[in-house]
């Protein structure tokens, strides 16, 4: 018995594969095994490692500057650039943005990185950038809310003016907090005319989340 053992980038060369060949050919009546020894190449290897980040990810230069001190992975850096870009991201388009540096990264991830961003901002006695709310209506699913301080500039003031006077109180809650839900009307149709008043806005501040509505630059409380 022959056993012939071949690596697989040496069969891809010519020669070797009509060597191979014209040998089979001369072993007729000759009883043989032929194996290929796939053997992991460098290339391979930094293919794997690059499935975890693929490029370099854009990280927000406010977020940089605020938080690589308590923060050093740029993973985390970029996760909080995202939800900052984004003022309002549910779970889905969070991760979405995610994959184009972290192919690996899922909707599961995103446990494991807001917990580890808890815990070194509780370290450092820092109050987290963002607000995260389940949404009612999608299981799974939560929604993301950029608060730092100072980033966005908007003036309510103007919008307030365009909202009924017996809704000026929610409004400002709403911008001052960042959300408001029907428990905070007496009655649901209350809640329904004042999210039509809102939306009649017809600007990008503010989002349906499912749970209520939600301020996109809930940063600073500019009604007064």
């Amino acid at each position: 018995m022959i056993s012939i053992e071949i690596t697989e980038e040496n069969m891809k060369k010519p020669e070797v594969y009509q060597a191979v060949i014209r040998l089979l050919e001369a072993m007729n009546n000759v009883e043989f095994t032929a194996s290929v020894n796939v053997e992991p190449s460098k290339r391979k290897a930094k293919a794997r490692h690059a499935s975890e980040q693929v490029g370099t990810p854009n990280i927000d230069e406010e977020v940089r500057q605020a938080f690589e001190g308590s923060i050093s992975k740029a993973k985390s850096l970029f996760f909080l650039s995202v939800i900052k870009r984004a003022g309002v991201a549910d779970s889905n388009e969070v991760v979405a943005e995610m994959e184009k540096h972290y192919p690996n990264f899922t909707r599961k991830s995103i446990g494991g990185i807001t917990g580890a961003i808890r815990r070194w901002f509780d370290q450092k006695g820092i109050d987290l950038p963002y607000i995260a709310e389940p949404d009612k209506s999608r299981n799974g699913i939560h929604i993301f809310s950029w608060t730092m301080p100072g980033v966005t500039k908007v003036n309510t003031q103007d919008l307030a003016e365009q909202i009924s006077e017996q809704f000026q109180s929610q409004f400002e809650k709403l911008v001052t907090v960042g959300k408001i839900g029907k428990k905070d009307f007496k009655k649901a149709a209350e809640y329904n005319r004042f999210m039509k008043e809102v939306v009649a806005l017809n600007t990008d501040f503010f989002e349906n989340s499912g749970s209520g509505l939600i301020y996109r630059l809930a940063y600073t409380n500019q009604m007064t």
